[in-house]
């Protein structure tokens, strides 16, 4: 298992920050690596719904499907994932700050499958420029809710 994890503070409200990110279909709008994003359920977030996340990495695109596995509104929102040649596990946390704005953490633990496992050892470094391509976009589109 490779794991990572950023911090960003914003200057927006927690409420909003936790509502927009919960919506797990808004990583096509801040995540520079999903393609689309979409809610394969009917009705509100709750624990079970499922969204298919296509991402494009290395010029592939790949197809993972999540499942929000644990979710306290306006707090926290845990997503399990993945497909035949990984699995992921994405965690969002949101605190407020003293001064009415939002730390959010994001967290991800990925372990390879299958023939993907030979990829294990480049990982890290791999993980390390998503996370950082990731945060630095998050931050920019928080910003401008």
């Amino acid at each position: 298992m490779t794991s990572t994890s950023r911090t960003v503070i914003v200057d927006r409200p927690v409420e909003v920050v936790a509502a927009y990110l919960s919506d797990f279909t808004t990583s096509a709008e801040w995540d520079p690596h999903t393609v689309s994003c979409r809610h394969l359920d009917d009705g509100p977030l709750a624990i079970g719904s499922r969204f298919e996340n296509v991402q494009r990495l290395a010029g592939h695109d790949s197809s993972l499907v999540y499942t929000v596995a644990e979710f306290e509104p306006g707090r926290r929102i845990l997503l399990t994932g993945g497909n035949d040649t990984v699995d992921s596990r994405d965690e969002m946390t949101f605190t407020p700050t003293p001064d009415g704005g939002t730390q959010v953490t994001y967290s991800i633990d990925i372990t390879l499958k299958g023939a993907a496992k030979l990829a294990t050892p480049v990982m890290p470094p791999a993980l390390k420029k998503l996370a950082d391509e990731g945060a630095e976009s998050l931050e920019a589109r928080l910003r401008a809710l």
